[in-house]
């Protein structure tokens, strides 16, 4: 939701407010929202602003493309769950070797 609302609140805006072309206001919108997402996590990746934006923020494009492909919220919930888990997952293998 985090990524999602600010997307559909921003693709209103350019298309209703801005009169701008619907596909030039998906991409925008989509961009910023994942930038925004990317700073929600700010704090929790050190500050650290490229692992922030290019891997949390652009990263989540995927599961937003997905989510403007299909409209359902639940695929992008459990595409996060699976993304978030494998990392999980790979960083606890990682401490039992």
């Amino acid at each position: 939701l985090l990524n999602i609302i600010p997307f559909i609140m921003l693709l209103t805006l350019f298309v209703s407010t801005f009169k701008m072309p619907r596909r030039l206001s998906i991409v925008i919108a989509a961009v910023l929202s994942c930038l925004l997402f990317g700073l929600y996590h700010f704090q929790a990746y050190d500050w650290h602003l490229a692992q922030m934006f290019i891997i949390i923020g652009l990263g989540r494009l995927i599961v937003l493309a997905l989510y403007i492909k299909t409209k359902n919220i639940w695929l992008t919930f459990f595409t996060h769950l699976a993304i978030d888990g494998t990392i999980v997952l790979t960083g606890l293998l990682q401490l039992l070797k």
